[in-house]
């Protein structure tokens, strides 16, 4: 099930947790407080994953030109990790009609972005043929989306 499935679309509180959206008799004088204080932790997280996906296509925008990561395959599976990554985050936030200035800049950068990314049409495993000269563990796609990664744990 969906977050938004479960407090309903277009809900102005889709911060709060589910124990606090269905207990309402344990509902006091400082609700208000809290519900604000879990709204506004849900939308730095969901902004600060919204950074970092913003710096993914951002690589991914650079590396598209590159003549060996922009044809491999590698680059097309960060890529679709990363929509599916962002589109998560945009349903998230598609709710909330009172977007700070910086999360519409992000929105903006990225479809912008995404406009602009192309995707190699027959993907070549880089590193397998041998073409790619970095080492062992290491690609800049794969790296951008690690770096996600690691943000999404620690939240």
């Amino acid at each position: 099930m969906h977050l938004p499935e479960l407090w309903g679309e277009g809900c102005p509180s889709a911060g709060r947790s589910l124990l606090f959206n269905h207990m309402p008799q344990m509902r006091g004088k400082n609700d208000e407080g809290i519900e604000m204080l879990e709204t506004q932790s849900f939308l730095q997280k969901e902004t600060s994953q919204l950074r970092a996906v913003s710096y993914i296509f951002a690589v991914l925008s650079y590396l598209q030109d590159e003549p060996l990561c922009g044809r491999c395959s590698s680059f097309a599976k960060v890529f679709e990790k990363s929509m599916e990554k962002f589109l998560v985050i945009e349903k998230a936030l598609g709710g909330n009609r009172n977007r700070p200035e910086e999360t519409r800049v992000l929105f903006s950068g990225i479809y912008g972005v995404l406009s602009g990314l192309k995707l190699p049409d027959n993907p070549v495993r880089q590193k397998k043929e041998g073409n790619c000269g970095f080492p062992a563990g290491i690609c800049l796609a794969k790296n951008a989306l690690a770096m996600y990664e690691q943000i999404e744990e620690q939240r």
